[in-house]
């Protein structure tokens, strides 16, 4: 298993989403005349850059795009012409424990004073900022497919740039129970690391599975699997977030939310209200 330090290698963004600047939407509709830079990791031996030039050539269709290093990025981001695809770690100082995650996320170029400063048109959380398993890049086509979506959505209804939850997509977690849910064991909280286990709890369909699988499911696009991202600390902290996404295959966003761990009790990954919610739909 191939791992990484990301926290060496992200940038830093130690802002809360409230204080982040949100593009406005005449800097939307700007947004769509720029290059898209995507900014490459300098570390080769892992698999972002790969995964992401996948995710480009096959999903990207909001502008023209281009990939370069960091050194390039520094000699760019005052570009107003120029928008960014990037991955930043991100703390929430509202939070009772500061805690790192990595978002991606884009944003606009221009005359700004660092990166907190630039225009976000949006962020998706990654992976924790703590967390070593590059496994999770397996996703990222599909993530960048829904990012796509996104921007594209919100080109004819800008007042989605405020919706951080992804609210307007959400709703569709009914659609949940008519698939087979794709879950990598690991990310579940030890409690529910057993298949009778959630079966006491969620009477529809569900796989535990790898990382490869998913990868397959995403290159096939299987339509019948959607597949659980975990986005939190591999060893539960109090008063840390713990992301919970449900996707598809072709990047439609089923669910979205993040709870904080309370105690020791409390779920690093789907909890069972979750999963009783998501129950409710079973016919």
């Amino acid at each position: 298993m191939k791992r990484i330090i990301f926290s060496l290698l992200t940038f830093t963004s130690l802002v809360g989403f409230a204080q982040r600047p949100t593009a406005t939407p005449e800097q939307l509709e700007a947004f769509f005349t720029t290059t898209t830079y995507v900014i490459k990791r300098d570390d080769l031996m892992n698999e972002y850059n790969s995964h992401m030039e996948q995710a480009f050539e096959t999903a990207w269709k909001n502008t023209k795009f281009e990939f370069i290093t960091y050194a390039e990025f520094q000699e760019k981001q005052k570009d107003p012409n120029a928008s960014f695809v990037l991955l930043t770690e991100t703390s929430f100082l509202n939070d009772k424990v500061v805690t790192g995650y990595n978002f991606i996320s884009v944003v606009l170029g221009g005359d700004y004073e660092n990166i907190n400063k630039m225009p976000e048109i949006c962020s998706f959380p990654l992976i924790s900022s703590d967390t070593e398993d590059e496994e999770i890049m397996a996703t990222l086509p599909a993530i960048m497919k829904f990012i796509t979506q996104h921007i594209a959505t919100m080109k004819s209804n800008p007042k989605l740039l405020k919706d951080k939850k992804y609210t307007f997509y959400t709703k569709q977690k009914k659609a949940i129970v008519s698939k087979n849910m794709y879950l990598v064991k690991e990310n579940q909280t030890e409690t529910l690391q057993k298949e009778n286990a959630i079966q006491s709890l969620y009477k529809g369909k569900f796989t535990f599975v790898s990382y490869d699988d998913i990868a397959t499911a995403i290159a096939e696009q299987n339509n019948a699997v959607v597949f659980h991202i975990r986005v939190a600390a591999n060893k539960a902290t109090v008063g840390a977030r713990c992301y919970t996404i449900i996707m598809g295959v072709d990047g439609s966003l089923y669910y979205y939310n993040y709870h904080t761990i309370k105690n020791a009790k409390t779920a690093n990954g789907i909890t069972a209200k979750q999963w009783k919610a998501f129950n409710k739909f079973v016919k």
